[in-house]
């Protein structure tokens, strides 16, 4: 059977963790997108590296990032306010991807992308945007809350998301943005 074949049956083994038949496909297809990069790294350790506790440590090839799973950066879903004061907020959410940037990170915010082609001020196009970038919010490594100018009712909402999906929240402030 081949990690192909592997996979396809984790995927077919798990559950849906979450509300939503989207959320819990893609909590499903993380997990079995970790089972399978578990087992990729076991099979280059055994078959290439037999003796790896003996290697020098700059041949290790007993980490997963050694194994070069860690190709790109990691995804990192941006949370900050939007309604209200726009100016303000944009300036500040375009602080805040500035910040992940320079953190080595791939950011998204959706609330500055969805507005584009969305009205924000209709409710069912609002939730629309935020259902999408809830679904980005699913395939990202890590939840940055910007928090410097409080957190909003959306906020709130995509934390307690992450949450229940298992990624990691952190809480970060922008030195020019704190008072």
């Amino acid at each position: 059977m081949s990690t192909w074949d592997d996979a396809i049956e984790a995927l077919r083994g798990l559950e849906a963790v979450a509300e939503s038949p989207t959320a819990g496909y893609l909590a499903g297809l993380r997990a079995a997108q970790t089972e399978l990069k578990r087992r990729q790294f076991w099979t280059r350790v055994h078959e290439g590296a037999a003796h790896v506790a003996t290697w020098p440590a700059h041949k290790r090839m007993d980490t997963p990032e050694a194994c070069g799973f860690r190709s790109s950066p990691p995804r990192v879903l941006i949370e900050s306010p939007f309604a209200g004061d726009r100016t303000r907020n944009g300036e500040y959410l375009r602080a805040a991807m500035r910040d992940s940037l320079r953190r080595g990170e791939a950011p998204f915010a959706s609330h500055l992308v969805y507005p584009l082609v969305l009205d924000d001020n209709v409710p069912e196009e609002r939730r629309q945007g935020m259902e999408a970038g809830f679904a980005w919010g699913a395939v990202a490594e890590c939840v940055a809350v910007y928090r410097d100018l409080g957190i909003s009712e959306g906020m709130a909402e995509g934390i307690d998301r992450a949450h229940r999906a298992l990624i990691p929240v952190e809480y970060r402030s922008i030195a020019e943005w704190s008072s």
